[in-house]
């Protein structure tokens, strides 16, 4: 098989054993994004979301968008929202990034990602690395902890395009995740980057 005809059969693949139920859905995330579909991804223009019980919920005509647990120290009232989200899928399971922009501006000040592997990228070169059991944000250069076996440490600061970025690792990011016959046991995180 050449390497383009892999390269196209294996998003293809995917797709098929997700509608099939054989790929598996992780275990339960710090992060919940509902409401996304496979492979399209979703830009709202001028949206709003309230927090209701840590749930914010994003109603468009075509659906719903659901971001559970809200952090508390997020604002619970949001107006004219550019949001941008997609789903990725995986033989393990899909990710999940949400991306928040003021109206007027270019940049998001909120990036909410779920279900992320080692080398997500966050922002620019930065990226999340899982290694030897800790949780890590790295531009290839520089390396800052997130985490340590399962314990969350102060957020990592961050300058990205000239503006400060807090990345925090969110509660309960997993070191591994359920078996399937597709995939070994691959450490996922769910995190946020909150521009300052």
């Amino acid at each position: 098989m050449t390497t383009l005809a892999a390269r196209t059969i294996a998003p293809a693949l995917v797709v098929l054993l997700a509608a099939a139920g054989l790929v598996l859905t992780p275990a339960s995330s710090a992060l919940t994004i509902e409401g996304l579909h496979p492979l399209v991804p979703l830009t709202l223009h001028k949206a709003a979301a309230s927090v209701k019980d840590q749930r914010l919920e994003v109603k468009y005509p075509d659906g719903r968008l659901g971001i559970h647990p809200w952090p508390d120290y997020l604002p619970r009232h949001l107006r004219d929202q550019l949001i941008q989200a997609e789903r990725q899928l995986w033989p393990s399971g899909p990710s999940e990034r949400v991306a928040f922009t003021r109206h007027g501006e270019t940049d998001p000040w909120l990036i909410l990602g779920s279900q992320s592997r080692t080398t997500t990228p966050i922002l620019g070169e930065w990226q999340l690395v899982f290694d030897e059991g800790k949780w890590f944000i790295s531009d290839g250069t520089k390396r800052m902890p997130l985490a340590e076996k399962g314990r969350a440490k102060q957020p990592a600061c961050i300058v990205h395009a000239g503006k400060r970025w807090q990345i925090h690792l969110l509660p309960e990011s997993s070191d591994s995740t359920s078996r399937s016959s597709l995939s070994e046991f691959e450490p996922r995180a769910s995190w946020l980057a909150l521009r300052q």
